[in-house]
């Protein structure tokens, strides 16, 4: 559990980074996060599509990210 939580912090800290980055607001869609063996992949996007689904508030080029064990 311990794994997971510094996994999760980790992948977090690596989006608000991106955010900063980007200039954009973007947030980890928890709900479709996938836990494997070797880690947790997780989907990201702009916070406004993870809210209200609407596509016009989508990122471009996202892509899920892994964050291993």
């Amino acid at each position: 559990m311990l794994i997971e939580i510094k996994i999760i912090a980790i992948a977090k800290d690596y989006i608000r980074k991106l955010s900063q980055k980007w200039e954009i607001e973007l947030t980890i869609a928890e709900e479709r996060s996938i836990q494997k063996e070797n880690g947790i992949i997780f989907y990201f996007n702009s916070k406004k599509f993870i809210e209200d689904k609407n596509r016009k508030n989508q990122a471009n080029r996202i892509i899920p990210i892994l964050s291993r064990k």
